[in-house]
């Protein structure tokens, strides 16, 4: 991936700097493999990033998905990063081109990819709208509390999506009722499960793991 030139900005300094991160974050829901377990820490960069439930929802589909579903129209997309300097020239040559020939949300996109910027944040939504959730959910908590409660809901999100998987990763020191906060993301946690889930482990089995390792039994 290279970097294009980008002689105008539709942000201040300031804002650019705010969006970087998001930019980043956001991108991962993108890339070609399960980014479940990391919902949290999405949700956590989204709620120290000073911005606005309605300022990320633009940014998640006037921003980040323009830029990135082409990834999804590719047999083999990127699946570790996408550079975070390939990606902000990206955007803001987008945002350039909609300024100078007015037009919203879509541009003259070949049909393909049109398509796909239709019908793949459809399946990419619920990720994104859980994302948010959670960061509501932290912003209600005390701030020094946030980071914790960020760090047990990843540990806890990691051993549900991946079950099969060991998780190397401690329970995080000084977790109060963490039985209690598993039932609580459970609930959010639930409907991003897939069939292939449900074949690799059925939903109660798939509880009972986790309170397996919550209690240390595992």
């Amino acid at each position: 991936m290279t970097v294009a030139s980008v002689t105008w900005v539709p942000w201040t300094a300031p804002e650019l700097a705010q969006r970087r991160e998001v930019w980043d974050t956001l991108s991962d829901l993108y890339l070609d493999t399960d980014t479940r377990p990391d919902l949290p820490r999405m949700a956590r960069v989204l709620a120290e990033s000073g911005l606005s439930e309605a300022e990320l929802n633009t940014i998640w589909r006037q921003e980040v998905t323009p830029a990135l579903v082409h990834n999804l129209s590719v047999p083999t997309g990127e699946w570790a990063y996408f550079p975070l300097e390939w990606l902000e020239g990206r955007i803001v040559r987008r945002q350039r081109y909609v300024q100078q020939h007015q037009v919203q949300r879509l541009m003259r996109w070949p049909s393909l990819t049109r398509w796909l910027s239709r019908a793949w944040p459809n399946e990419l939504e619920p990720y994104f709208q859980t994302v948010l959730t959670l960061r509501g959910e932290l912003l209600s908590l005390p701030e020094p509390e946030r980071p914790a409660r960020a760090n047990l809901w990843q540990w806890i999100a990691s051993a549900y999506f991946w079950p099969e998987t060991p998780v190397f990763m401690p329970l995080p020191p000084d977790t109060e009722h963490p039985e209690d906060v598993f039932a609580q993301l459970e609930s959010h946690l639930r409907p991003l499960l897939n069939a292939e889930d449900a074949r690799k482990m059925p939903l109660e089995q798939r509880r009972a793991h986790v309170l397996k390792l919550i209690r240390g039994d595992a």
